[in-house]
């Protein structure tokens, strides 16, 4: 496996990362009504609050943004000093950090730091398969590029495009399939992450090509 800027060439470890993604977003909002990767609603909430002088629903909002925020930053940061070679660094500490937020009663303020930070450290690893980049937890992106494709299908699109489509649409598929986990997964308290954590760490450990 060749790794590099855009991440690894790898559809399992695509699949891997949407299911994590996918679980431990939703593990997020079933302890703490927030979720890990969804900053476009965490940004929307924050800008509310401040509207309404909800002062410390601003806070609790504007924390997630730094959180997620400093771990796409530190993910950055990684990159720059392996010189772009590689995403696995990164996908190593957001493993890291996982597996610390499952010791960790989920019900504090850390713990959800650690697993936003975590989902910001994986957003900046894209997986590319093929000639295809795919963001793991960026959702609403990935729907957005399947909706085009699926529409030039029905006019007898390229192979090379209705690959794309698959991709996509498997990748989102993936994540919900995640999120399935996450949600049956809830009654086991504090270890409701460790599934989540375990897929990241398989994914990381997958071999180079």
């Amino acid at each position: 496996m060749k790794a590099g800027p855009a991440g690894q060439d790898s559809l399992p470890m695509l699949l891997l990362l949407c299911l994590a993604a996918g679980h431990v977003d939703v593990t997020g909002y079933l302890q703490q009504k927030v979720f890990a990767a969804n900053m476009t609603g965490n940004t929307v909430l924050a800008v509310m609050s401040l509207a309404t002088r909800d002062w410390s629903g601003a806070i609790e909002r504007g924390s997630t943004l730094l959180a997620f925020f400093a771990g796409a930053a530190a993910s950055a940061l990684l990159m720059r000093w392996r010189h772009g070679q590689s995403g696995r660094l990164s996908l190593w500490v957001e493993v890291a950090l996982l597996a610390t937020a499952c010791v960790l009663d989920p019900a504090r303020p850390a713990w959800l730091g650690l697993v936003i930070a975590a989902m910001g450290i994986q957003a900046t690893v894209l997986v590319r398969h093929g000639q295809t980049s795919v963001s793991t937890v960026v959702v609403t992106n990935t729907i957005a590029r399947l909706a085009p494709l699926m529409v030039a299908g029905l006019g007898g699109a390229a192979a090379q495009r209705r690959s794309e489509a698959g991709l996509l649409g498997l990748s989102w598929a993936a994540y919900a399939a995640g999120a399935l986990a996450g949600a049956l997964s809830a009654p086991l308290g504090n270890w409701a992450l460790v599934p989540g954590a375990a897929m990241v760490l398989v994914a990381t450990l997958m071999p180079r090509r």
